[in-house]
């Protein structure tokens, strides 16, 4: 070979060593040679390649490919097909290449050349466009491509979807005439996006256009905004129907938008109230103070975190005041500049109901003065303020005298006039700063601040003056008289003196002593009353639990028939021995009960237990001995009172001629229609009636005929002096020829000697009873008792 020769092998070697693509050359299947190309795309430096098969480096998925091609070339002298084939590289990375295969020969002998062509970077460029088309195919947006004249060259399915056209229609057609001229994109490219209702639907598009190059024309994208444009339009009528008022602000606080019922609550129109800040806008809280509505803490929260709900109340331009629920929330930036949300609800009507509410809640309903709950409120901080400022606070309890006879003789409707007459009368007396309230029924209450403690019993002269003033209309003819408790709490008085609940306490306690003392009059709570009404509060506890108990008993005192000198009949009187304090007075345990719930338990008790022991000694000896069982008015004016005493009779197997029922003359005097009707149905059903302690009370003749009376029982004060007295023995005499005349039995009670004995048999009187005879005693020991009894003919 001549030197040219060899320079010009020497070119093409360097020729093929600088190649960028792949050389090798196989014989027999072995790499005889490899340029540096190749070694790149295997991994491997192309001399390490020499001497390895050729399989080496296939693909197991490429080789049968690569084995059917090379049999392909057998007697061919042209180069085979162009063929995608797999390298494996040593690092076991995979190389898609294109290979080319020719025969050739390689130092004489016939050889196999590849010139293999790197596809990486092709196939990823056909991977994305292969994406880019199904992205283009599946998008939600119209993809729309036209060329330099505006006629159609691609149309995606979204565009087919938008516009309700298909691509076979469109196709090479202008661009203005399918979808409108505004969005042809050569005209967008210059004006910019658009936002339009597409012609002929209500679809509502966002059409932008871009050029891609100088001679490939334009794309257009368009965005189908319906369904936002339709959800916008919602939140619109809906933000704009709102009861509730709604303002969105930045985050200076200045207002961006405002709904009608906001501008509505602010008597402001929307274009006055957008622009400004709401802190300028006057909002107060209960106490009056100025409160802004959005502080710095309203964007440090988390976004959606609603600041707590607060009242606050409006002055509107127009002088009236409204009252909303404020709410203030972050709402969530993505990104863009912060803002929130202000909610106004209107408040003034259910505030100005909750205000009723509380007024009907603490005022009397009839007079409008405030009640019990009001005052138990006010005393507190009323105590304070005289502490303070070193005066005594009046604490007057007022109970009417005798009101409910105006209400049972005139009707609830004048006695409810009264009240408010009280009412009336009550505040004119008093000073503006004092408080009048209605505790209930005929009970009201003065609260009033004076220097000194003897001021009182003046304010409670006046008082009493005041209400006994002559009336007129329907009151006219009547008397208001009422009986006051007055209490006062001095600063120096300890916080347990102070007690509201203790104050309103003690000057009733003192109000019930004015009564007992005859009414129309004032009494002061003092060291004795404390003293008094603290035993009275302990009793009426040890009562109860008496009762639970069982410790009550019932002692029976005889009373004998002054014509047979048998005993008749018996009176059943309760008794209680307190654990610690011995025996306690009837007289005093049955008022505790009587100005309290226990009189029902205590006389339902003794109802009992009188039966049972009548029962009981009928059976031993006594067979038509009659029971006389006390009764007091509240008793007979409870519900179901007849029931109680019917299924006690029938449960005792007493006949209603067994059972004699004993109420006070003033009980009968008290004109209730409804306790007069009570006893008529008694007396009808056989039970006998007796009108006890009779010419103590105010009874009139017709009153014990309509009730049908059948015994009147002579108080024991007008025996005790009765053989010595002669206005008492006139007294007894007329009760005698008075019953005797109603055809009515009579008892004399509280007989203690010969002498009382004699003068009322030589009178007439039909029974006796006293110490005299037989004192009260239990139930086992009352026969022993009327054996031992002296005889109504022992001359003593």
């Amino acid at each position: 070979m001549s030197s040219d020769d060899w320079d010009l092998a020497d070119r093409y070697r360097q020729l093929v060593e600088l190649m960028p693509d792949g050389v090798v050359v196989h014989q027999d299947g072995l790499i005889v040679y490899a340029n540096a190309s190749t070694g790149r795309l295997t991994g491997t430096e192309a001399r390490q390649m020499l001497g390895r098969h050729i399989l080496d480096f296939i693909h197991p998925d490429s080789r049968s490919a690569l084995l059917e091609r090379v049999a392909q070339l057998e007697g061919s002298s042209g180069p085979s097909a162009p063929t995608r084939v797999h390298l494996m590289r040593d690092d076991g990375d995979v190389t898609a290449i294109e290979s080319v295969s020719v025969r050739t020969s390689w130092q004489g002998r016939p050889a196999m050349q590849a010139i293999m062509r790197d596809l990486t970077h092709q196939l990823a460029a056909e991977d994305a466009l292969r994406y880019q088309g199904t992205l283009v195919q599946h998008v939600s947006n119209a993809i729309i491509a036209t060329d330099l004249s505006g006629h159609v060259t691609s149309w995606n399915p979204a565009a087919e979807k938008i516009f309700d056209l298909s691509w076979e229609t469109v196709r090479g057609r202008p661009i203005g005439q399918l979808i409108g001229p505004d969005l042809d994109p050569r005209h967008l490219v210059e004006s910019g996006p658009l936002v339009r209702e597409v012609a002929g639907s209500h679809v509502v598009v966002n059409g932008r256009a871009s050029r891609l190059s100088e001679k490939d024309g334009y794309v257009l994208m368009c965005s189908d905004e319906t369904a936002q444009r339709t959800a916008e339009a919602r939140f619109s009528t809906v933000f704009r129907s709102l009861d509730t008022g709604l303002l969105l602000i930045d985050e200076q606080a200045t207002i961006l938008l405002v709904n009608p019922a906001a501008s509505r609550f602010l008597q402001q129109k929307e274009s006055a109230l957008v622009g400004q800040s709401v802190n300028d806008l006057i909002f107060m809280r209960e106490d009056g103070q100025q409160q802004t509505v959005v502080g710095e803490d309203v964007f440090a929260a988390r976004a959606q975190d609603v600041r707590p709900t607060s009242h606050l109340g409006y002055r509107r331009p127009d002088g009236t005041e409204g009252w909303y629920s404020v709410a203030v929330r972050a709402l969530p930036s993505q990104g863009r500049s912060r803002s929130a949300v202000i909610s106004l609800s209107d408040v003034s009507e259910r505030r100005q109901f909750v205000q009723k509410l509380h007024h009907a809640a603490h005022h009397d309903a009839l007079t409008g003065l405030p009640n019990r709950a009001y005052m138990l409120d006010y005393l507190p901080p009323l105590l304070q303020q005289v502490e303070a400022c070193g005066q005594v606070l009046v604490v007057l309890f007022i109970d009417l005298d005798n009101f409910k006879l105006i209400n049972d003789s005139l009707g609830h409707d004048v006695g409810d006039e009264a009240l408010q007459l009280v009412g009336r009368r009550l505040k004119d007396t008093v000073r503006q700063a004092d408080v009048v309230a209605r505790l209930g029924g005929d009970e009201f209450l003065v609260l009033a601040t004076l220097d000194q403690e003897s001021q009182a019993t003046l304010l409670a002269e006046r008082i009493l003056d005041a209400l006994g003033q002559p009336l007129t209309g329907r009151l006219a003819g009547l008397q208001l008289q009422a009986s006051l408790g007055i209490v006062v709490s001095h600063p120096a008085d300890s916080t347990e003196a102070r007690n509201p609940t203790d104050l309103i306490r003690d000057a009733d306690a003192a109000m019930y002593v004015a009564k007992s003392r005859g009414r129309n009059r004032t009494v002061i709570f003092d060291e004795a009353l404390h003293t008094t009404l603290i035993r009275r509060i302990q009793l009426e506890a040890d009562l109860r639990e008496a009762l639970a108990a069982g410790s009550l008993w019932v002692a029976y005192q005889p009373i004998f028939d002054l014509r047979t000198g048998a005993c008749a009949k018996a009176e059943a009187l309760v008794r209680w021995n307190h654990p610690t304090l011995g025996p306690i007075s009837p007289l005093e345990f049955i008022a505790i009960a009587e100005q309290s719930d226990l009189i029902h338990q205590v006389g339902e008790f003794v109802l009992d237990t009188a039966c049972r022991d009548a029962r009981l000694l009928r059976e031993q000896g006594f067979p038509n001995l009659r029971m006389s069982v006390n009764m007091s008015l509240r008793q007979v004016d409870r519900a179901g009172i007849i029931d109680v005493i019917y299924a006690t009779l029938e449960r005792h197997r007493l006949v209603p001629a067994a059972l004699c029922l004993e109420v006070t003359e003033s009980t009968i005097a008290a004109d209730d229609l409804a306790s007069v009707r009570i006893f008529q149905t008694l007396s009808e059903k056989g039970i006998h009636l007796s009108i006890d302690d009779f010419g103590t009370g105010y009874s009139s003749l017709a009153r014990l005929l309509n009730l049908k009376v059948n015994q009147l029982k002579i108080d024991r004060s007008f025996v005790t002096d009765l053989p010595v007295e002669p206005d008492n023995r006139l007294i007894v005499e007329g009760i005698i020829a008075l019953a005797h005349a109603l055809d009515l039995e009579v008892v004399a009670e509280g007989v203690e000697n010969r002498e009382q004995l004699d003068v009322l048999r030589g009178l007439g009187c039909d029974h006796v009873q006293g110490y005299y005879f037989a004192r009260p005693s239990a139930i086992h020991e009352f026969i022993p008792a009327v054996g031992q009894a002296k005889s109504l003919s022992d001359p003593g």
